[in-house]
């Protein structure tokens, strides 16, 4: 079950009120490559992961990009601190990145979407969807609040 693999951080992960509603584009093109610390702070979970809310978890994501000007393709890699854990998607015009696949997890399958906006150079913020299925059970429509800072 997701619950079992969440790793209290000992980082301060501030919880977002609405996720990325609250949260103001940068003005100028962010450069979404590098290396970011992503916290994750579970809000809604349902199904057999009931009860898992405010788990909270961080793991440094290398974020790299193709393309010479946005939109950007991009691979995200290392959730769950585990290299192979890869999420795909676009980082536009606007500074949003969006997200998304599957990974092994707990004896079952995640399958998440990450929606952030670049608040700055070094700074995301947002939401991630999330579905956990296996032979035990699911958490379907469950939601995270998102941080990413990036690790200079």
């Amino acid at each position: 079950m997701r619950k079992t693999l969440f790793v209290l951080s000992m980082l301060s992960i501030p919880i977002l009120g609405c996720g990325d509603s609250d949260a103001t584009a940068a003005e100028d093109q962010v450069d979404p490559a590098g290396v970011w610390t992503f916290g994750i702070v579970v809000t809604v979970a349902n199904g057999v992961c009931a009860g898992d809310e405010g788990d909270a978890s961080a793991h440094p994501i290398t974020i790299t990009k193709t393309g010479s000007a946005p939109p950007y393709s991009v691979t995200a890699s290392g959730f769950l601190g585990v290299t192979t854990n890869v999420l795909t998607g676009t980082f536009d015009e606007n500074n949003r990145l969006v997200i998304s696949g599957s990974y092994p997890e707990g004896g079952g399958t995640t399958s998440p979407t990450h929606n952030l906006i670049a608040t700055g150079p070094d700074r995301m913020e947002g939401t991630e969807t999330w579905n956990w299925t296996s032979a035990s059970g699911s958490c379907p429509d469950s939601k995270s609040d998102v941080t990413a800072d990036r690790i200079p």
